[in-house]
Order: structure tokens, then sequence, then C-alpha cells
């Protein structure tokens, strides 16, 4: 479990601007869950690499059960979840995509 600081930091930062609004949906099927989270379109850089493919930054807690396969709206666009990737301290996740 995150100390509540951590926690609260990330509300207010997945809450502010750069945050798009997105939904997941498993691949199991389900209702869509809505969320923000960050988006880095192919030729953003992160991390020093320059992404060849779309990747979104969302909070651990979010959608604590992400896995390759789901589906993710960002904005109209569709998108499947190719990787999952823990990021530092597991606080935040990196869902690497490609297009649906």
């Amino acid at each position: 479990m995150l100390p509540d600081f951590i926690a609260q930091d990330l509300a207010v930062a997945y809450a502010g601007p750069g945050a798009v609004d997105c939904a997941l949906s498993a691949a199991a099927g389900g209702a869509a869950q809505p969320a923000r989270g960050f988006f880095d379109a192919p030729g953003s850089i992160v991390d020093g690499l320059i992404l060849s493919d779309p990747a979104l930054r969302v909070s651990a807690s979010t959608w604590p059960a992400a896995r390759d396969g789901d589906s993710v709206m960002v904005g109209a666009v569709a998108y499947k979840v190719r990787a999952v990737v823990p990021l530092d301290d597991g606080a935040e996740k990196r869902l690497e995509l490609a297009r649906a």
C-alpha cells in the first residue's frame, strides 16, 4: 500500500494538465473502466528513449488488473495493450499499446 502523501501526489498529477481521459475494457469482457493517464505518442521521448509505439502511463491503483490483450480508448482512438510494465516503486505502470 502506498503512503498517503504519494497517493495524494499521484491523484493531483493525474487530475492536472497533460493527463488525458481514457477507458480500459478487459479482454474477458465487462464494462469499460474510465480513468486519466499520460499518453505518449510514437516519437515521444520517455526516459531518454524515442518511442516507436504508443504508451499510456497510469496509476497502478487505477487499473490493477490491466493485462495484455485488453482494449484501451484514448480520446476516440482504440488501442490494444501489448504489455504492462510496472514503473519505479510500482505506484504507476506503463501500458505499451498498438492501434486496434
